[in-house]
């Protein structure tokens, strides 16, 4: 952990924040930037779906926030990039699923991380990794001022974040050792770097709920490329050697959301279904083949896609029925957006939360049910993928974890809408 002393060792006070040298760098570190800036606009980063899924029991979700190493520069998908290697790396270590999610800008900076957090549903998340720091080591940002508001958004995280849940806040990297910044006044943001870095370790010893892991350098460097594969792979590893002996703690057998406010929680889901205008175009052909998928490998009479609207429920895809729309208070799929691993019904005329629904004792003679939600970009459950069947199954006879991974396939569709 950072101390006082360290602090001090390397010339920086706690009460100035910043020294006079610093203060006169900074606007050649601003034109040096904007120089800088312009040379990476040709540099590869993902243009896919910010969200890995490696398939496995009861799967850790993980959001990455922020910017740096986050983004994924030098790759074009987020498979390749971090997000795909911290999945790899806490499912090996875990022997469970994982399921990370990036929530990045390159442009981020500590000032707007609170305000970027706002816009987020993290409620059901396990984990959280803070990615910020590049922009402000290379913008010289004030000491004093990096350390309160790393300190806010960690507040804000442990405040919204369920009780089980632990935040994680990476390094900044190694500044010079990325290429395009591998010069003299490239060694001056890296100095400030560490100076950063000191002063996370003790906003962080302000809360008992987040850790810091340093991101080391991977090797050699290349001279011919920002980042590659191999540069995520091992960050990926330091941070799930961070996170893996949390899990411990996690409390996955509780698969509700955290207790909220109802009526806020669903006007932020009706703007999400909204904002992606689900509602507006015809079904992606794609998305019609994977519940075509769901209702093959389930062996089910009837297999949906609905969207919940306001009070009604809306089937995007409708397979095996010709029933396009119904009330939400008989809806299946109501129940399955609560709860983050899903609904399986063996039985619903032995359920006693669903033998007296219309469905099982009216005409439609529902026995079977299994219904997996479907996230928007920020988080909100807007909607389900589901199969039934009018005959009942057996334990052993449902691999819900095939209908989990589908549904994942469906939600990285649907996110596609959601891209600039």
């Amino acid at each position: 952990m950072g101390t006082p002393e360290a602090a001090r060792s390397d010339g920086v006070s706690r009460a100035s924040g910043t020294g006079a040298a610093t203060r006169i760098l900074r606007p050649a570190m601003k034109v040096w930037k904007r120089v800088v800036g312009q040379r990476m606009d040709h540099v590869p980063r993902p243009d896919d779906v910010p969200q890995v899924h490696v398939s496995g029991i009861d799967p850790l979700r993980i959001l990455i926030f922020g910017g740096g190493p986050g983004v994924g520069w030098g790759v074009r998908s987020h498979d390749l990039a971090l997000t795909g290697a911290l999945a790899r790396a806490v499912a090996a270590e875990t022997g469970r699923g994982a399921h990370v999610d990036a929530v990045v800008d390159s442009r981020i900076t500590i000032a707007t991380a609170c305000e970027r957090l706002k816009a987020l549903d993290i409620s059901r998340y396990d984990a959280v990794l803070v990615t910020v720091g590049v922009n402000d080591a290379l913008s010289l940002t004030d000491l004093d001022d990096w350390e309160r508001e790393l300190a806010a958004v960690l507040t804000m995280l442990a405040s919204r974040l369920p009780n089980h849940a632990h935040v994680t806040v990476a390094g900044i990297q190694p500044i010079r050792s990325v290429p395009v910044f591998d010069s003299w006044i490239g060694g001056i943001a890296d100095q400030h770097a560490q100076r950063l870095n000191l002063r996370s370790r003790r906003a962080i010893d302000s809360t008992n709920r987040a850790h810091y892991v340093p991101l080391t350098v991977a090797g050699p460097r290349r001279r011919d490329r920002y980042r590659s594969p191999e540069d995520y792979t091992h960050w990926g590893e330091e941070v799930a050697s961070a996170i893996v002996p949390l899990i411990p703690e996690l409390h996955a057998s509780d698969d509700r959301a955290p207790v909220r406010d109802a009526e806020r929680e669903e006007s932020r889901r009706q703007a999400a279904v909204d904002r992606l205008k689900l509602l507006d175009h015809d079904t992606d052909e794609r998305i019609t083949a994977l519940v075509a998928l769901a209702q093959n490998t389930m062996h089910t009479d009837i297999a949906l896609f609905s969207i919940l609207d306001g009070d009604i429920e809306r089937f995007k895809v409708n397979l095996g029925t010709t029933t396009t729309e119904l009330p939400r208070f008989l809806s299946l799929c109501d129940e399955t957006i609560r709860r983050k691993g899903g609904v399986v019904v063996l039985d619903a005329a032995s359920d006693e939360r669903y033998v007296d629904h219309p469905l099982v004792t009216g005409d439609a003679s529902l026995r079977f049910y299994a219904g997996y939600p479907i996230e928007a970009p920020t988080g909100e459950r807007i909607g389900a993928l589901c199969v039934i069947d009018r005959e009942p199954r057996q334990v052993g006879e449902v691999d819900h974890g095939r209908l989990r991974d589908i549904a994942l396939l469906i939600q990285r569709e649907l996110w596609r809408y959601d891209q600039p």
